[in-house]
């Protein structure tokens, strides 16, 4: 992610550095962590907000903007989903364990391994963290709102797949 901003400028890639360029996601891409730490790590890191709120006349259905909806968001240390956005979190990572393929690579060898190598040209020490590292390859778990070849194909050219593609095969190398 960081060589993104190094291709935009020196300059932002300073300040990606820096910490001072604020991380935007959209609620799909916010979803792509969750899904990530449940298929690579077994962990549910996320809530599930209520459907309903209490009030002094019985409950009403869950709005964000109801200071009881407030105040319990306030309490929780996870991000919250609702029941739909984690059946759906859920769902993924039961798919990807039934695909005989996707299963088999994500068995038997580490998962959110971080990986070190020297660039051949200029002795640089490289670091990467590979989502699942297996004994002979990298797998890399991306979720995508279009799954078809072609929607797919615009995500990675969008999200620039192919530079991590190539950085984990230069540590790797």
């Amino acid at each position: 992610s960081a060589l993104k901003w190094f291709r935009r400028s020196p300059a932002h890639y300073k300040a990606y550095l820096a910490g001072t360029i604020p991380s935007v996601s959209s609620p799909a891409q916010a979803k792509g962590p969750l899904i990530h730490s449940l298929i690579l790590e077994g962990r549910k890191d996320y809530v599930v907000h209520p459907s309903e709120y209490p009030t002094d006349k019985g409950s009403k259905p869950w709005i964000w903007a109801a200071n009881y909806c407030k105040d319990w968001r306030a309490e929780q240390v996870l991000p919250c989903v609702s029941k739909d956005e984690a059946v759906a979190i859920e769902s993924a990572a039961q798919y990807i364990f039934r695909h005989p393929l996707a299963a088999s690579l994500l068995a038997g060898g580490t998962p959110e391994a971080s990986i070190y190598g020297t660039h051949a040209a200029t002795g640089l020490r490289l670091k990467g963290r590979a989502d699942y590292l297996g004994d002979r390859y990298i797998a890399d778990l991306k979720t995508a709102a279009d799954a078809t070849t072609n929607g797919f194909s615009k995500s990675a050219a969008k999200y620039d797949y192919e530079y991590q593609a190539g950085m984990y095969c230069t540590i790797a190398d």
